[in-house]
């Protein structure tokens, strides 16, 4: 079953191009501008489309996809890199996902 996503932002390495869900628009400017830096850089560093997403269930999770011709993305090194991010950025994702269930949610805390 795959889970559908809900993109806060991303950036292609392809295109050159940023994209931010204007629904997270609300977030502190600092906060986007996290975004936007982790983004572009990952998508630069493994030459990729590296997205942010939110799941059905309000958790945090990040995206790799690179066309199937490009031999310079490397599906392992991606791996490792994602995981080293996630445990980099623990709080950064924490806060995001609070703010995700008060105000998109709507859930009480």
């Amino acid at each position: 079953m795959e889970k559908s996503k809900n993109v806060i932002g991303g950036a292609s390495v392809y295109s050159k191009k940023y994209f931010l869900n204007p629904e997270y628009n609300k977030l502190p400017t600092q906060v986007l501008d996290e975004i936007h830096e982790l983004c572009v850089f990952f998508a630069q560093k493994l030459h990729c489309v590296f997205t942010i997403n939110f799941s059905d269930e309000g958790k945090i999770y990040f995206e790799t996809r690179a066309m199937e011709t490009d031999y310079n993305f490397d599906e392992i090194g991606a791996k490792l890199d994602v995981d080293k991010l996630i445990r980099d950025k623990e709080a950064f994702i924490a806060s995001l996902e609070l703010w995700h269930k008060v105000f998109i949610r709507k859930e009480r805390i």
